[in-house]
């Protein structure tokens, strides 16, 4: 059955090109976290002067705390939660400077709700506010903001990764305010090289806001996608336009990518639970750093710098000709993927809960 999933794989990489001519980068390490209490770390920002991540898993439940280092990897200092928080996967920062941890790991797909904890400047207490998604549990490691820091989650699904927004405010209370789909994107690296093994670049694992906010990122275990985000839409700039790509290779176990405040680099660490802990933060050139980019969408540019007529989502990546029938066997590979990959990738976590 392993050869003729690799057989299968192997006919349709050609079909599931990438979405734009790949932006080849050499990773340089940044430095290296070498503090025993940063393991499972997921999610990343670059703050100038350090970076700020997060272990979104524990079987110490206090263990799963906030981070902050300084430029050279060194820890300062770390902040727990109030309370048990269950699976935090991906961090963002507000406008105003408010942290976004977004609490939305769900391996089992059982949360009844999934949370945002925020917290403010100066602040060593964060809020939990919560949300819930239409239908059924999902599970999620990215989230972005809209332009008005609105969270925008995007789920970890094999082959389509689906955009969530919520339908109202957030509510102070506690109760899950409920989303609502908006859109999906298809990641389509195949090839590139990475610690989960085939299914690695089918998945989701994190998501990035440029500071000044023109472009987001989205991640696989594998590859990187970058879209400008011109008129501040993210959402539509997602499911209507062509990304650029830079491949991750070999990383272990790429959960997390960040921009540099000057949004020239995209930055990425790896979720690891090794002793000693030695975990390097790895910066890439952005596709995205400057110009017009290999993976903007073709087409005439409308007055917002988004395409005309915008195709959907699907043709955004690329699959205007892709007979029907190729996506049905594409769709079992991606099944059969499932039995072996993704359980290769839960035993890789080391999660519970």
């Amino acid at each position: 059955m392993r050869r003729l999933v690799l057989a299968a794989l192997a006919a349709f990489a050609g079909i599931l090109a990438s979405p734009a001519p790949a932006h080849a980068a050499t990773a340089r390490t940044v430095c290296t976290i070498t503090d025993p209490r940063a393991i499972g770390l997921s999610g990343l920002i670059d703050t100038g002067d350090g970076f700020i991540s997060m272990s979104d898993s524990n079987f110490d439940k206090s263990k799963i705390r906030i981070f902050y280092f300084g430029p050279a990897c060194k820890l300062r200092r770390t902040i727990g939660y109030p309370t048990a928080a269950f699976d935090p996967e991906d961090v963002a920062i507000g406008h105003d400077g408010t942290l976004y941890v977004a609490d939305i790991g769900d391996n089992a797909s059982q949360r009844n709700s999934i949370a945002v904890w925020r917290l403010a400047p100066g602040s060593s207490k964060p809020k939990i506010f919560r949300y819930a998604y239409p239908d059924n549990a999902h599970d999620a490691e990215a989230m972005l903001l809209a332009a008005d820091d609105t969270p925008i989650f995007v789920t970890k699904e094999v082959g389509v990764s689906h955009l969530f927004v919520p339908t109202g405010p957030a509510d102070p209370s506690g109760t899950p305010v409920p989303l609502k789909a908006v859109g999906s994107f298809r990641p389509t690296d195949l090839g590139t090289p990475n610690g989960i093994g085939l299914g690695g670049g089918f998945l989701v694992t994190g998501g990035a806001n440029a500071a000044d906010r023109s472009k987001v990122a989205l991640r696989t275990y594998s590859t990187a996608y970058e879209w400008r985000v011109p008129d501040g839409d993210v959402v539509k700039a997602i499911t209507t336009t062509k990304p650029a790509v830079t491949p991750l290779p070999n990383e272990p176990q790429g959960e997390a990518i960040a921009y540099s405040p000057d949004g020239r680099n995209l930055l990425t660490v790896s979720d690891q639970e090794v002793d000693p802990v030695r975990t390097p933060i790895l910066s890439y050139p952005s596709a995205l750093a400057g110009g017009t980019a290999s993976g903007a969408a073709s087409g005439t540019a409308g007055p917002d710098g988004a395409p005309s007529s915008p195709k959907p989502a699907a043709s955004a990546a690329g699959r205007d000709s892709l007979p029907t029938a190729a996506i049905g066997v594409v769709a079992v590979v991606a099944v059969l993927l499932i039995g072996g990959g993704v359980a290769g990738i839960v035993r890789a976590r080391r999660r519970h809960g």
